[in-house]
């Protein structure tokens, strides 16, 4: 079947199609596929996930998601989203019910993306502003190759956090705190095969 402008895909057929082990995201009902990521940018991202994920469940604040996990994020044209990181809070999850087996019909209250070597920075932040459009409250770039990471809370309210500054987003994750530095503290050597 060929897809058109009337007969986009949809989340829904999206969600029952074969993947084959492809990273996936629908964007406005046009099927778009990305490429695997590197060691960088799975533990600087591994790092704040982790992180995060043990102080929302510590505290029972919600619920922090893993990469690849899809959010509907609108309909017709249907966006279904993966952000590295994710979290929604626990009012708005009491709201949805159980978190569901499949896509997540709502956008995340937080999300943040890392930069890889092959994503282009006007792309990165069209990206983020994508976000802010479907409604997340705060947007983080993780850039390791800067190591710093870029706060979005709208498009005119955009901070850039470096090495001695401390990350922190009290009015989504009260109580939250990481230093940029414990992030993006080198422990990987680029080599070359």
């Amino acid at each position: 079947m060929t897809l058109t402008a009337t007969n986009r895909m949809t989340a829904e057929m999206l969600e029952v199609m074969p993947h084959n082990d492809r990273r996936l995201e629908l964007i406005r009902g046009e099927l778009k596929e990305h490429m695997p990521t590197g060691g960088e940018h799975g533990v600087f991202t591994h790092r704040l996930s982790a992180r995060l994920g043990v102080f929302v469940e510590d505290h029972d604040l919600g619920e922090v998601f893993a990469a690849e996990t899809g959010f509907i994020v609108d309909r017709n044209p249907d966006s279904v989203r993966a952000p590295d990181i994710a979290f929604i809070g626990a009012m708005r999850l009491e709201q949805l019910g159980n978190v569901p087996r499949g896509f997540i019909p709502i956008a995340p209250d937080l999300v943040a993306e890392t930069i890889s070597p092959s994503d282009l920075y006007s792309e990165s932040h069209e990206k983020a502003l994508m976000w802010l459009e479907f409604g997340v409250r705060v947007v983080l770039l993780l850039d390791p190759r800067k190591a710093n990471i870029t706060m979005y809370r709208s498009k005119k309210d955009i901070a850039v956090l470096e090495n001695g500054d401390t990350l922190e987003f009290d009015d989504v994750v009260s109580g939250f705190r990481i230093s940029v530095a414990q992030i993006f503290r080198v422990s990987l050597k680029s080599e070359s095969f």
